[in-house]
């Protein structure tokens, strides 16, 4: 089950790796440091939101947001990744997103974008 706190350890640790070219080690541990308390799972998450990363920047490409902010951008590929993956389902990420995800790139986790993606995915 994903908590508030995993979601946004993994999202701050994507964010740290992205901007200050960090490992996921370090990240991680600099993203506890500034929450102020350590997850379990958190790492975890990050991992599966690498794993999907451009998956979900390509939604976002195809959606026309690909200009959003950097934490929210993260934000996003870590809620893509716990849907594309199965961890989470879409109500889930609505529980648990507070501020980091707006509901225009919520919106963009239904079922169909998940398979447009795919769709693209295959043409390439």
């Amino acid at each position: 089950m994903i908590t508030a706190t995993s979601f946004r350890l993994a999202t701050l640790t994507l964010e740290l790796i992205e901007r200050r070219k960090l490992s996921l080690e370090r990240a991680f541990i600099e993203a506890v440091r500034r929450v102020g308390r350590s997850e379990k799972g958190a790492l975890r998450i990050a991992r599966l939101a690498l794993m999907k990363f451009a998956e979900a920047d390509y939604l976002l490409e195809l959606s026309g947001l690909s200009g959003t902010p950097l934490r929210r951008k993260c934000a996003f590929r870590v809620a893509y990744s716990l849907v594309a993956f199965g961890e989470a389902s879409r109500d889930e990420i609505g529980i648990v997103k507070g501020g980091l995800l707006s509901n225009r790139l919520f919106s963009l986790l239904s079922a169909g974008n998940l398979r447009r993606v795919l769709e693209e995915e295959r043409k390439l």
